[in-house]
């Protein structure tokens, strides 16, 4: 959006200089070269946006987790997964099952604030980059993750419901936790709670 509202604030500003140096062709070159951002950033918004669900992609989660762990700032980190995917998919089909990824980037913007980060992790995963930095606001933001889930749900637009195993934490710049553990130690913490959602189908099952 901001590159979109700068595009004829380039424009107007080289007829400005037009009116200023009149012998020399400005506003033709002013053209060009507000173009030239308009793609450039385009070009590198299509490099790290997921092309189904229009969140940020694994690149874009690497290079903003990679530049905060550098810069010894404090942040967490929300890994977000979509039980019974495969059950979705095998249902109603793969594009229902794009569909539902969907759904879940909706929510998780919904929910979210605009200066967080929402990534699509890979596969069914996806995971949100804050900058919460205490564990008792970390944990309301889930709060909230699950309460607009919960009212999802209850509305049934779809045939099936939405139900999310999450992991969460908070980086320690103090700490010598590198990326990969740090990124890790979430992921641990989201299978753990997943394979609580398992045993306690499976206990419903039996």
């Amino acid at each position: 959006r901001r590159t979109l509202l700068a595009f004829p604030v380039v424009s107007m500003f080289f007829g400005f200089l037009q009116t200023i140096f009149v012998g020399v062709q400005l506003q033709y070159n002013g053209l060009v070269f507000a173009c030239i951002m308009l793609y450039i950033h385009i070009q590198s918004n299509d490099m790290s946006t997921d092309y189904l669900t229009g969140a940020g992609n694994r690149r874009r989660l690497d290079d903003i987790v990679a530049s905060l762990i550098d810069r010894k700032v404090s942040f967490s980190a929300i890994l977000i997964d979509l039980d019974s995917f495969k059950q979705i998919n095998d249902t109603y089909g793969h594009k229902e099952g794009d569909s539902a990824l969907q759904e879940v980037y909706h929510l998780l913007a919904e929910t979210f604030r605009r200066n967080d980060t929402i990534t699509r992790f890979g596969g069914d995963e996806f995971c949100v980059i804050s900058d919460i930095s205490t564990l008792s606001q970390l944990e309301l933001a889930v709060a909230k993750l699950r309460e607009n889930t919960e009212e999802f749900n209850a509305r049934r637009e779809k045939p099936y419901a939405i139900h999310f195993s999450i992991g969460y934490a908070i980086y320690d710049p103090l700490s010598s936790e590198d990326y990969n553990a740090f990124l890790k130690r979430v992921d641990s913490l989201m299978y753990q709670e997943k394979a609580l959602h398992h045993k306690a189908s499976s206990g419903m099952r039996s």
